[in-house]
């Protein structure tokens, strides 16, 4: 592997090369709050290092058991392997393959003088996989500094995040780092390019991080778990912050819940079925008798087990859940447990039959909007007929057509309810 002087002499004499060559080929990069064009070199393939602070990889390395490795030492060939085995696994990774195989290289890398790539790691992996020898990159200025690179991946890929493979714990942890980086929410904002909304969408962001952490803590899982729950982790937060200032407590107990069953694997509807009330009527009361109740009565306050069981609990009330204590102590559960399967199978009707139930309530209260709507609309009509009828172009004839269907069919909406009534 190459040292930091072999790769600057080698990025140097690439350079050489194409300015002897009166090369013309550049890139527009916007380089402090300018549009500069950088011209663009071919190098090996060896000689760039893919970037640690890689906005795309920043969940998984601090989930990857080495990352810290990584953080420490990131040009160790250790270090660089494991960076190129996480690109490998990032979305789309094979579909880039194949179109560098059959198109090319369209769009160069930016790179440092020092051989750092700012953009452009997950091209460089996946052209050494299909064996090329070089990249084409857009070389930064000497003078470059590291605020520089930052502004210069802000410019091509942050402030079009919503276009890019980005996972969603990525996006959380990016706007993290933004927060640990800037001390003004505005540049925050300049980054990311949230002209709209900016105070309520970082407002958002950090409630939603600090959800995924939360649920990190109890139930060890990496970040990529949380990838796909993206939905799930909004309506939580939209739910537990339209309780919180009501019920604090109900909006806490809903959270809890929702991990809980996020974590026994329950379906995206189920899970928001589930309400600050689920545990109390809908789930605990199926617990009695059953061989999961235990699993539920084990833990104390801290969620520790307390070595008394459900002994403590009282014949005449359904078990106490502790639900952050099983939470952390579900993944300890052999998959093959009796235990397991009773609580994910209660779990998951009690969900279930609450959805019914709620459908049910939708289905008797449906007829009462639609006629209260349709009230509303005809007393809004009445109100501005008049209005309407000045109108010489207002189509009158059209209006009392339609005006007698209308009333025909409130007739026969009568009848029927003289009928049923």
């Amino acid at each position: 592997m190459m040292d930091r002087k072999e790769r600057f002499e080698a990025i140097e004499l690439a350079l050489t090369d194409y300015q002897d060559s009166k090369g013309r080929r550049s890139r527009d990069v916007e380089f402090r709050g300018e549009s500069l064009p950088l011209e663009v070199v071919r190098i090996n393939v060896n000689v760039p290092l893919l970037n640690h602070d890689n906005s795309r990889l920043r969940a998984q390395l601090k989930s990857h058991p080495k990352g810290d490795e990584v953080l420490r030492n990131p040009i160790d060939s250790a270090s660089q392997e494991v960076l190129s085995e996480l690109l490998r696994q990032t979305n789309q990774y094979a579909e880039l393959c194949k179109q560098l195989d059959e198109k090319g290289q369209v769009e160069p890398g930016v790179i440092t003088r020092d051989g750092m790539l700012v953009d452009g790691n997950t091209r460089l992996v996946a052209l050494r996989d299909n064996g090329e020898n070089g990249i084409d990159v857009a070389l930064l200025p000497k003078g470059a500094n590291d605020d520089d690179f930052f502004d210069v991946e802000a410019s091509i890929q942050l402030r079009t995040l919503v276009h890019r493979d980005y996972t969603y714990t990525n996006q959380l942890l990016l706007v993290a780092s933004l927060r640990e980086r800037f001390e003004s929410q505005d540049a925050i904002f300049k980054a990311l390019d949230w002209q709209r909304l900016g105070p309520k969408r970082l407002a958002e962001h950090d409630r939603r991080l600090a959800i995924v952490e939360e649920a990190r803590q109890l139930t060890g899982r990496p970040y990529e778990f949380f990838d796909n729950k993206e939905e799930l982790i909004k309506d939580l937060d939209n739910s537990y912050q339209s309780l919180l200032q009501s019920d604090p407590e109900g909006a806490e107990t809903l959270k809890q819940t929702r991990l809980f069953a996020m974590e026994i694997g329950l379906n995206k509807d189920e899970v928001r079925a589930i309400d600050e009330d689920f545990l109390g009527e809908h789930f605990g009361p199926n617990l009695e008798g059953t061989e999961a109740a235990q699993f539920f009565t084990q833990f104390d306050a801290a969620g520790s087990p307390s070595g008394l069981g459900g002994l403590i609990d009282r014949d005449d009330q359904p078990p106490t859940i502790n639900i952050k204590g099983a939470t952390k102590a579900w993944r300890d559960l052999p998959d093959d447990s009796p235990v397991k399967g009773a609580v994910f199978r209660n779990a998951k009707r009690a969900s279930r039959n609450l959805i019914e139930k709620r459908i049910q309530v939708e289905m008797r209260t449906q007829p009462l909007e639609y006629v209260d709507q349709i009230a509303e609309k005809v007393d809004e009509l009445t109100e501005n007929l008049h209005i309407y009828f000045k109108d010489e172009n207002f189509d009158k004839g059209k209006f009392q057509f339609r005006a007698k269907k209308m009333v025909k069919s409130i007739k026969e909406l009568e009848q029927l309810l003289n009928r049923y009534l």
